[in-house]
């Protein structure tokens, strides 16, 4: 923080930034308003998340300084153990947290059963990060593929209430009985799909319009079928995704992203992705809105939606 060139070194960059022991020291030996300072000026020197371990947040939140996270900043945290501990509505109610579970977590809830109530139970307490009066962030249960396959193999089922990111798409073109355990498990939740640097580089690969065109056509059937609500990129991937279309396809017109998927919102996390091959990024969503409605861009810090007409 603070030499000269690293947010030029970091704007087009997916950026997540770890807490050391050393500066969770210092900073629970400060203040509030000192934490939030650094927040600040880490967010201008590139970093997209915030990332804290189970330790650093029962620390924080057992604080008697009252730390609380900048409103709008992303914090990811992986692990479940914080959630019944006192203060971390007041920690994290106003960011934007994404609980990622670790493999003691999933080993418990397999452990437990679909009957025992322990996914609900999960659920209610990532909820209860934000239920508390003025509390202006969101908060996620992410799950990679390996996990997702894992709880719906074991008949789990996720309520309406559940707010659950996917990080991969590979999960959508399942067969069989794993694809009716997938859709059983997240048929009443809330369904957000991350495509992966992988998945980016997939698509920025393809060498036609029609076939981009084509892979889009069938992520938006399959994302249908799944009832998925919103996708989301990191800032780094959608920009090196535009700018690989800019220089592979050239003149050639695609269609991109449409709303034949019933898809909401369009997430971005960061703000870099614009810098470079807006021509092509904008072309990726200039078909995704409704007749009589206007698509557009909304920032609020660290989140980017591309709103659909919803």
């Amino acid at each position: 923080l603070g030499t000269a060139g690293v947010s030029s070194l970091l704007a087009n960059a997916d950026v997540d930034v770890r807490v050391s022991t050393t500066d969770m020291m210092h900073i629970l030996a400060g203040s509030d308003a000192a934490f939030d300072m650094l927040v600040t000026n880490m967010q201008k020197a590139g970093m997209d998340r915030l990332e804290l371990d189970l330790g650093q947040v029962l620390s924080m939140a057992l604080s008697d300084e009252g730390f609380t996270v900048n409103n709008g900043t992303d914090v990811l945290i992986t692990g479940t153990g914080f959630l019944s501990t006192a203060g971390v509505g007041t920690l994290l109610g106003n960011a934007d947290v994404d609980v990622r579970l670790s493999s003691t977590d999933l080993a418990t809830l397999l452990a437990s059963g679909p009957s025992s109530g322990a996914l609900d139970h999960l659920i209610s307490g990532i909820n209860a990060l934000h239920s508390s009066g003025g509390a202006t962030g969101d908060a996620h249960l992410v799950l990679d593929i390996a996990q997702l396959h894992a709880l719906a193999d074991a008949g789990f089922q996720f309520g309406a209430d559940a707010d659950v990111l996917v990080t991969g798409t590979g999960f959508l073109h399942d067969t069989g009985a794993m694809l009716a355990a997938e859709k059983t498990l997240l048929g009443n939740a809330h369904v957000t799909v991350e495509f992966t640097t992988a998945d980016v580089q997939y698509l920025a690969n393809l060498e036609s319009a029609t076939k981009l065109d084509s892979a889009i056509s069938h992520f938006e059937t399959a994302a249908a079928a799944f009832g998925v609500d919103e996708i989301q990129f990191t800032s780094g991937d959608l920009g090196y995704l535009a700018e690989a279309l800019s220089a592979g396809l050239g003149s050639e017109a695609f269609t991109g992203f449409t709303t034949a998927s019933g898809i909401d919102a369009v997430n971005v996390t960061g703000t870099g992705f614009g810098h470079d091959g807006s021509d092509a990024f904008t072309h990726l969503f200039d078909n995704y809105h409704q007749s009589g409605d206007s698509d557009g861009v909304a920032l609020d810090e660290q989140i980017v939606k591309l709103l659909g007409g919803h």
